[in-house]
């Protein structure tokens, strides 16, 4: 049963207003729409993957979408979890991702590299990403005396035009990925 339904993020939102008022030919113009873009590829990710989670046992797993706890008792700092799936025995965390282009996983220095049309980007490493949230989410469930479970993450890849380049280099860390087909 979906707790907490999927909702188009504000900062898409405020992107999308503020592009169908910008004269095209304002110098942000192009900066925002990379900006909108990229925001809306990740929106679309979660999206696909609603598809998938339909198929799970409303009546045996709780769904979870965009949630944002505090991450101390002062509620000074806090994490957000793409999708949290809740069984009364275990929990999952997902962290999705919708790239396309060629995906190289690289834990040796927690990050991951794109080439795509022969371009290179750097962004941090969703397996750790999704390793933090899970660890601040145990933390919660103690502050917040509730019942300790086990806690899987997984790092899951939306987009079906996506080569992916695995070399498994961790110590301590345990990776699971798999990727959906849209």
């Amino acid at each position: 049963m979906i707790k907490k339904p999927r909702t188009k993020p504000l900062k898409l939102l405020k992107l999308d207003a503020i592009l169908q008022r910008l004269v095209h030919n304002h110098m942000k113009h192009g900066e925002l729409q990379i900006e909108f873009a990229r925001y809306s590829a990740g929106y679309r990710g979660e999206v696909a993957l609603d598809f998938f989670l339909h198929d799970l046992d409303e009546n045996s797993y709780l769904i979870f979408h965009d949630l944002r706890l505090p991450r101390d008792k002062e509620k000074k700092y806090y994490f957000q979890i793409d999708c949290l799936i809740l069984h009364s025995s275990f929990g999952i965390l997902l962290e999705v991702k919708n790239l396309s282009g060629d995906l190289y996983f690289d834990h040796h220095f927690d990050q991951m590299k794109r080439t795509k049309n022969g371009i290179d980007e750097t962004f941090p490493d969703p397996v750790n990403q999704v390793q933090q949230q899970k660890s601040y989410l145990d933390s919660w469930f103690t502050r917040n005396q509730l019942p300790k479970i086990p806690l899987y993450s997984l790092v899951v890849l939306t987009n079906p035009n996506l080569l992916l380049h695995y070399h498994p280099i961790m110590a301590k860390k345990q990776l699971i990925l798999f990727e959906l087909r849209v």
